[in-house]
Protein backbone atom coordinates (compact mmCIF):
# COMPACT_ATOMS: atom_id res chain seq x y z
CA UNK A 1 0.00 0.00 0.00
CA UNK A 2 2.63 2.43 1.08
CA UNK A 3 4.65 1.37 -2.29
CA UNK A 4 1.22 2.32 -4.25
CA UNK A 5 0.99 5.65 -2.33
CA UNK A 6 5.02 6.64 -3.45
CA UNK A 7 4.79 5.67 -7.08
CA UNK A 8 1.41 7.86 -7.03
CA UNK A 9 3.50 11.17 -5.65
CA UNK A 10 4.74 13.66 -7.58
CA UNK A 11 8.18 13.74 -8.32
CA UNK A 12 8.36 16.97 -6.79
CA UNK A 13 6.85 16.22 -3.87
CA UNK A 14 8.64 12.70 -3.04
CA UNK A 15 12.28 14.36 -4.00
CA UNK A 16 11.59 17.07 -1.05
CA UNK A 17 10.62 14.28 1.39
CA UNK A 18 13.82 12.88 -0.09
CA UNK A 19 16.32 15.81 0.95
CA UNK A 20 14.53 16.19 3.93
CA UNK A 21 15.50 12.93 4.70
CA UNK A 22 18.83 13.43 3.67
CA UNK A 23 19.37 16.98 5.51
CA UNK A 24 18.05 14.56 9.17
CA UNK A 25 20.28 11.43 8.78
CA UNK A 26 22.48 11.36 6.15
CA UNK A 27 24.70 15.05 7.18
CA UNK A 28 24.56 16.52 4.11
CA UNK A 29 26.07 19.93 3.67
CA UNK A 30 23.19 22.77 3.37
CA UNK A 31 24.80 23.66 0.36
CA UNK A 32 24.78 19.94 -1.32
CA UNK A 33 20.91 19.91 -0.49
CA UNK A 34 20.95 23.18 -2.12
CA UNK A 35 22.51 21.43 -5.33
CA UNK A 36 20.24 18.56 -5.25
CA UNK A 37 17.26 20.84 -4.79
CA UNK A 38 18.16 22.77 -8.06
CA UNK A 39 19.43 19.37 -10.14
CA UNK A 40 15.74 17.96 -9.28
CA UNK A 41 13.76 21.51 -9.95
CA UNK A 42 15.84 20.99 -13.13
CA UNK A 43 14.32 17.58 -13.93
CA UNK A 44 11.06 18.61 -12.67
CA UNK A 45 10.57 21.51 -14.92
CA UNK A 46 11.43 19.29 -17.96
CA UNK A 47 9.13 16.75 -17.67
CA UNK A 48 6.06 19.55 -16.90
CA UNK A 49 7.64 21.53 -19.85
CA UNK A 50 7.73 18.14 -22.26
CA UNK A 51 4.28 17.02 -20.83
CA UNK A 52 6.19 13.97 -19.64
CA UNK A 53 4.84 11.69 -16.88
CA UNK A 54 5.37 13.51 -13.24
CA UNK A 55 4.21 10.57 -11.02
CA UNK A 56 7.36 8.68 -9.58
CA UNK A 57 5.94 5.49 -10.51
CA UNK A 58 5.46 6.81 -14.36
CA UNK A 59 8.58 7.94 -15.00
CA UNK A 60 11.06 5.52 -16.51
CA UNK A 61 14.99 5.28 -18.60
CA UNK A 62 13.41 7.24 -22.00
CA UNK A 63 12.61 10.06 -19.71
CA UNK A 64 15.79 10.40 -17.67
CA UNK A 65 17.76 9.75 -20.98
CA UNK A 66 16.19 12.82 -22.88
CA UNK A 67 16.61 14.91 -19.91
CA UNK A 68 20.27 14.21 -20.05
CA UNK A 69 20.60 14.31 -23.65
CA UNK A 70 18.69 17.98 -23.53
CA UNK A 71 21.96 18.97 -21.51
CA UNK A 72 24.26 18.36 -24.41
CA UNK A 73 26.84 21.20 -24.61
CA UNK A 74 26.84 21.49 -20.63
CA UNK A 75 30.04 20.40 -18.72
CA UNK A 76 30.18 16.68 -18.50
CA UNK A 77 30.75 16.92 -14.88
CA UNK A 78 27.82 19.02 -14.48
CA UNK A 79 25.59 16.64 -16.30
CA UNK A 80 26.80 14.12 -14.47
CA UNK A 81 26.05 15.56 -11.16
CA UNK A 82 22.49 16.45 -12.04
CA UNK A 83 21.78 13.21 -13.05
CA UNK A 84 23.40 11.23 -10.16
CA UNK A 85 21.48 13.17 -7.59
CA UNK A 86 17.87 12.10 -9.14
CA UNK A 87 19.75 8.70 -9.74
CA UNK A 88 20.31 8.61 -6.26
CA UNK A 89 17.06 9.69 -5.33
CA UNK A 90 15.19 6.95 -7.15
CA UNK A 91 17.78 4.20 -5.45
CA UNK A 92 16.78 5.41 -2.25
CA UNK A 93 13.35 4.29 -3.36
CA UNK A 94 14.19 1.34 -5.00
CA UNK A 95 15.89 -0.11 -1.56
CA UNK A 96 12.67 0.84 0.51
CA UNK A 97 10.84 -1.41 -2.35
CA UNK A 98 8.81 1.65 -3.69
CA UNK A 99 9.72 1.07 -6.98
CA UNK A 100 11.02 -2.11 -8.71
CA UNK A 101 13.36 -0.43 -11.03
CA UNK A 102 15.28 2.22 -11.11
CA UNK A 103 15.01 4.78 -14.42
CA UNK A 104 18.36 6.44 -14.14
CA UNK A 105 20.22 3.93 -13.29
CA UNK A 106 21.52 2.99 -17.13
CA UNK A 107 21.13 6.48 -18.53
CA UNK A 108 23.99 7.37 -20.68
CA UNK A 109 26.39 9.68 -19.69
CA UNK A 110 29.89 11.75 -21.11
CA UNK A 111 32.80 10.98 -20.40
CA UNK A 112 34.64 12.80 -17.52
CA UNK A 113 37.56 14.50 -18.74
CA UNK A 114 39.86 14.65 -16.11
CA UNK A 115 41.80 17.77 -15.89
CA UNK A 116 45.27 18.16 -14.36
CA UNK A 117 44.89 20.76 -11.59
CA UNK A 118 47.02 23.76 -11.18
CA UNK A 119 49.48 23.26 -8.76
CA UNK A 120 52.05 25.54 -7.05
CA UNK A 121 55.44 23.36 -7.11
CA UNK A 122 57.62 23.46 -3.98
CA UNK A 123 59.50 26.44 -4.73
CA UNK A 124 55.93 28.73 -5.52
CA UNK A 125 54.12 27.61 -1.95
CA UNK A 126 57.53 28.70 0.05
CA UNK A 127 56.97 32.13 -2.07
CA UNK A 128 53.28 31.98 -0.83
CA UNK A 129 53.98 30.88 2.96
CA UNK A 130 57.09 33.69 2.64
CA UNK A 131 54.65 36.78 2.00
CA UNK A 132 52.02 36.24 4.54
CA UNK A 133 52.80 39.23 6.71
CA UNK A 134 49.84 38.83 9.98
CA UNK A 135 49.92 36.08 12.10
CA UNK A 136 46.16 35.46 10.34
CA UNK A 137 47.73 35.13 7.12
CA UNK A 138 50.79 32.78 8.13
CA UNK A 139 48.51 30.55 9.61
CA UNK A 140 45.86 30.10 6.87
CA UNK A 141 48.09 29.66 4.30
CA UNK A 142 50.24 26.81 6.38
CA UNK A 143 47.36 25.13 6.99
CA UNK A 144 45.92 25.05 3.32
CA UNK A 145 49.41 24.02 2.24
CA UNK A 146 50.60 21.51 5.05
CA UNK A 147 47.36 20.17 6.00
CA UNK A 148 45.43 20.07 3.05
CA UNK A 149 42.07 21.37 4.30
CA UNK A 150 39.36 22.64 2.29
CA UNK A 151 38.06 25.63 2.11
CA UNK A 152 35.07 24.93 4.46
CA UNK A 153 37.19 22.96 6.50
CA UNK A 154 39.34 25.72 7.29
CA UNK A 155 36.85 28.22 7.88
CA UNK A 156 34.86 25.55 10.26
CA UNK A 157 37.89 25.38 12.80
CA UNK A 158 37.31 26.11 15.86
CA UNK A 159 39.86 26.74 18.49
CA UNK A 160 38.92 23.53 20.67
CA UNK A 161 40.13 21.49 17.76
CA UNK A 162 43.73 22.55 17.93
CA UNK A 163 45.48 20.12 20.11
CA UNK A 164 47.14 21.73 23.04
CA UNK A 165 50.35 21.77 21.99
CA UNK A 166 48.93 22.17 18.24
CA UNK A 167 50.57 19.37 16.77
CA UNK A 168 47.59 17.98 14.94
CA UNK A 169 43.92 19.35 14.20
CA UNK A 170 40.21 17.61 14.62
CA UNK A 171 38.98 18.21 11.17
CA UNK A 172 35.36 17.75 10.13
CA UNK A 173 35.18 16.74 6.76
CA UNK A 174 32.13 15.84 4.31
CA UNK A 175 29.64 14.08 5.67
CA UNK A 176 30.32 15.17 9.21
CA UNK A 177 33.46 12.67 9.15
CA UNK A 178 35.78 13.78 11.50
CA UNK A 179 39.47 13.17 11.41
CA UNK A 180 42.78 14.02 12.69
CA UNK A 181 45.51 15.77 10.52
CA UNK A 182 48.99 15.94 11.99
CA UNK A 183 51.15 19.26 11.00
CA UNK A 184 54.73 20.24 10.48
CA UNK A 185 56.56 22.08 12.83
CA UNK A 186 56.27 25.36 10.87
CA UNK A 187 52.66 25.12 10.52
CA UNK A 188 52.32 24.19 14.23
CA UNK A 189 54.57 27.01 15.00
CA UNK A 190 52.41 29.71 12.74
CA UNK A 191 49.06 28.50 14.45
CA UNK A 192 50.12 28.99 17.80
CA UNK A 193 51.35 32.67 17.01
CA UNK A 194 47.95 33.42 15.67
CA UNK A 195 46.25 31.76 18.61
CA UNK A 196 48.88 33.63 21.31
CA UNK A 197 47.69 36.94 18.96
CA UNK A 198 43.84 36.62 19.38
CA UNK A 199 43.69 35.36 22.69
CA UNK A 200 41.43 33.20 21.81
CA UNK A 201 40.35 30.29 24.36
CA UNK A 202 37.19 28.90 22.33
CA UNK A 203 35.23 29.66 19.46
CA UNK A 204 36.19 30.05 15.86
CA UNK A 205 39.87 29.78 14.94
CA UNK A 206 39.62 32.29 12.05
CA UNK A 207 37.67 35.74 12.74
CA UNK A 208 37.10 38.25 10.32
CA UNK A 209 36.86 42.47 11.24
CA UNK A 210 33.85 41.66 12.71
CA UNK A 211 35.14 39.58 15.02
CA UNK A 212 32.88 37.13 13.59
CA UNK A 213 33.63 33.70 12.31
CA UNK A 214 35.72 34.20 8.47
CA UNK A 215 33.56 33.82 5.47
CA UNK A 216 34.88 32.74 2.15
CA UNK A 217 34.91 36.47 0.76
CA UNK A 218 37.25 37.39 3.48
CA UNK A 219 39.53 34.22 3.15
CA UNK A 220 39.24 34.59 -0.97
CA UNK A 221 40.63 38.10 0.01
CA UNK A 222 43.71 37.40 1.76
CA UNK A 223 44.61 34.90 -0.99
CA UNK A 224 44.04 37.38 -3.43
CA UNK A 225 46.52 39.51 -1.42
CA UNK A 226 49.16 36.40 -1.17
CA UNK A 227 49.05 35.31 -4.53
CA UNK A 228 49.66 38.88 -5.76
CA UNK A 229 52.70 39.65 -2.79
CA UNK A 230 54.13 36.21 -4.51
CA UNK A 231 53.63 37.42 -8.17
CA UNK A 232 51.50 34.08 -8.86
CA UNK A 233 48.16 35.81 -9.61
CA UNK A 234 48.16 35.07 -13.77
CA UNK A 235 49.46 31.37 -12.75
CA UNK A 236 45.51 30.28 -12.44
CA UNK A 237 45.76 29.03 -8.67
CA UNK A 238 42.94 28.51 -6.23
CA UNK A 239 42.42 28.07 -2.70
CA UNK A 240 41.63 24.64 -3.87
CA UNK A 241 45.22 24.42 -5.50
CA UNK A 242 47.06 24.22 -1.89
CA UNK A 243 45.19 21.00 -1.18
CA UNK A 244 46.47 19.67 -4.76
CA UNK A 245 49.77 20.89 -4.07
CA UNK A 246 49.96 19.06 -0.34
CA UNK A 247 48.68 15.77 -2.07
CA UNK A 248 51.05 16.00 -4.47
CA UNK A 249 54.19 16.94 -2.13
CA UNK A 250 52.69 13.93 -0.20
CA UNK A 251 53.07 11.31 -2.94
CA UNK A 252 56.34 12.85 -4.10
CA UNK A 253 57.86 12.42 -0.58
CA UNK A 254 57.07 8.55 -1.18
CA UNK A 255 54.06 8.72 1.18
CA UNK A 256 51.41 5.56 0.61
CA UNK A 257 48.21 5.92 -1.32
CA UNK A 258 46.54 4.62 1.80
CA UNK A 259 47.80 7.17 3.93
CA UNK A 260 47.12 9.89 1.64
CA UNK A 261 43.60 9.28 1.19
CA UNK A 262 43.63 9.37 5.33
CA UNK A 263 45.15 12.68 5.83
CA UNK A 264 42.76 14.04 2.89
CA UNK A 265 39.64 12.64 3.72
CA UNK A 266 38.68 11.13 0.78
CA UNK A 267 35.67 8.08 1.24
CA UNK A 268 36.30 6.42 -2.33
CA UNK A 269 40.67 5.53 -3.02
CA UNK A 270 39.66 6.51 -7.10
CA UNK A 271 39.70 10.30 -5.48
CA UNK A 272 43.15 10.08 -4.10
CA UNK A 273 44.58 8.04 -6.76
CA UNK A 274 44.79 11.38 -9.13
CA UNK A 275 47.45 12.18 -7.53
CA UNK A 276 49.38 8.93 -8.42
CA UNK A 277 49.96 10.29 -12.03
CA UNK A 278 53.29 11.16 -12.17
CA UNK A 279 55.04 14.21 -14.41
CA UNK A 280 57.56 13.48 -17.10
CA UNK A 281 60.69 14.72 -14.88
CA UNK A 282 59.55 12.02 -12.00
CA UNK A 283 58.85 9.09 -15.21
CA UNK A 284 62.40 9.49 -16.53
CA UNK A 285 63.89 9.86 -13.00
CA UNK A 286 62.43 6.29 -12.62
CA UNK A 287 63.85 4.92 -15.56
CA UNK A 288 67.09 6.24 -15.19
CA UNK A 289 66.85 4.33 -11.95
CA UNK A 290 66.71 0.94 -13.50
CA UNK A 291 69.39 -1.22 -13.07
CA UNK A 292 69.78 -2.52 -16.25
CA UNK A 293 69.68 0.01 -19.85
CA UNK A 294 71.54 2.96 -18.24
CA UNK A 295 74.99 1.68 -18.24
CA UNK A 296 74.83 -0.05 -14.99
CA UNK A 297 76.24 -3.64 -15.10
CA UNK A 298 75.71 -6.03 -12.33
CA UNK A 299 78.56 -8.53 -12.28
CA UNK A 300 77.89 -10.96 -9.95
CA UNK A 301 77.35 -14.42 -11.30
Amino acid sequence: MVAELVAAESFHDAFARYLQHARSYRGLSPRTIEAYRRDAAGFSGFLSQHRLPTRVGEINSRHVQAWASSMAGYAATTIRRRVYAIRGFFSSLQREGSIQVNPAADVALPERRRRQPDIPTPTQCQRLLSVAHTSTERAAISLLLMSGLRRAGLLGLDVEDVAADASELRVIGKGDVERLVPLPDEARAALIRHIEHTCARCGPLFLNRASERMGNTTLQRLWKRLLCRADLQDEGFTIHSCRHAYATMLVRAGTDIRTVQELLGHADLSTTAVYLHSDLRAKRDAVANLPIGNGVVDHER
